[in-house]
């Protein structure tokens, strides 16, 4: 299963930095920017706003960073026990 979107997003609140998030996964900046701003446009809602240099998930955000780590650690499991 791919959980790409998740992962990024995932990442991103992790860190608080696209930049940072980028290159633990090993994407460039720009590209993981364009997917950001891509997936906001798709959702018609910021995930994340801008503080002090940090990226802080908005209550949408943080709503949808609590189903993506779910998803994630259901993901982990069926792959522990596949």
């Amino acid at each position: 299963m791919n959980f790409k979107e998740q992962l990024y997003i995932n990442t991103i609140a992790e860190k608080k930095s696209i930049s940072k998030a980028a290159k633990e996964l090993n994407i460039s900046q720009p590209a993981l920017s364009k997917y950001l701003s891509n997936l906001e446009q798709n959702l018609a809602q910021p995930l994340f706003d801008k503080e002090n240099n940090n990226y802080v998930p908005t209550f949408f955000g943080k709503k949808y960073l609590y189903y993506a780590k779910e998803m994630l650690e259901l993901n982990d499991k069926w792959e522990q026990e596949a």
